[in-house]
């Protein structure tokens, strides 16, 4: 994978793209389809398009501290962000969410481009209590993007994210699980990457989850495929049938066991 540092010119740039690959998702939702099952377990559409929403808020907030100086986190708490999440999906209309989607976009791009050097380098607190510089914003909120246009569950795939975000999204998963102590035991065998064509990814852990680990995971596909399997957004429909892709032996994509969680 990549391993160029990217400047924070080019999180900017890749948070507009981003923005621009959710926006046109959401974009073709049909006011009864936001109520529809979303990927993610529990939420509608219309959870997804809040809780996006709710983000660009959030950052709205760092970008503030880090201009003052006075602190205004992301959230309360988890509590509070998962209430203010189901309020705004109970309350607003399904005939709102886009346009409120795309002025909570506007809104978060007008508040970045009020950012200077030093506002980008002042220390804010990510939502999961970290202290880092204000300049991780615009790729946390492409990451965001990225992702919960996926979980929208219209079919946009991983396919269609750039090299540097899936790049940097697999390098973030396997670092949290790392960190997390979740056991991973995978032989990805990269169609599309000559230099990670059997790339074996060995994670010993304390933290268990529903897949047995003690030998590894064999599955087959292009970067971005095995990206979207691995982050728990199933494995993405390409619209043609492959069998050399998916698990080992005769499994399919759609019987690979479950992947270690994510956040």
């Amino acid at each position: 994978m990549a391993d160029d540092t990217p400047s924070t010119t080019d999180d900017l740039q890749l948070r507009m793209l981003a923005e621009g690959f959710y926006l046109q998702a959401l974009d073709q939702v049909t006011h009864t389809g936001m109520n529809s099952p979303s990927r993610l377990p529990g939420w509608t559409r219309k959870h997804v398009a809040m809780h996006v929403i709710a983000n660009a808020d959030a950052f709205m907030r760092l970008i503030e501290w880090a201009r003052t100086g006075r602190e205004n986190p992301m959230y309360p708490s988890r509590a509070a962000r998962d209430a203010e999440i189901e309020q705004l999906a109970a309350s607003t209309a399904d005939g709102d969410v886009s346009t409120m989607a795309h002025e909570a976009s506007e809104e978060l791009t007008q508040a970045l481009s009020s950012m200077n050097d030093e506002a980008w380098s002042a220390l804010v607190r990510t939502g999961q209590g970290e202290d880092t510089a204000a300049s991780f914003i615009p790729w946390a909120r492409a990451r965001e993007c990225f992702v919960h246009a996926l979980d929208l569950n219209i079919g946009y795939t991983a396919l269609d994210f750039p090299t540097a975000a899936a790049d940097r999204i697999f390098a973030e998963l396997i670092d949290h699980w790392k960190k997390t102590q979740t056991r991973a035991n995978f032989l990805f065998h990269v169609t599309d990457r000559d230099d990670l064509s059997d790339w074996h990814i060995d994670i010993p852990g304390t933290e268990k989850n529903e897949t047995d680990f003690s030998t590894p995971v064999e599955v087959t596909g292009e970067f971005n495929e095995l990206l979207q399997y691995a982050i728990g957004r199933g494995w993405p429909a390409s619209g043609r049938q492959d069998d050399a892709k998916g698990g080992s032996g005769t499994a399919t994509p759609e019987d690979l066991p479950t992947p270690p969680p994510w956040v």
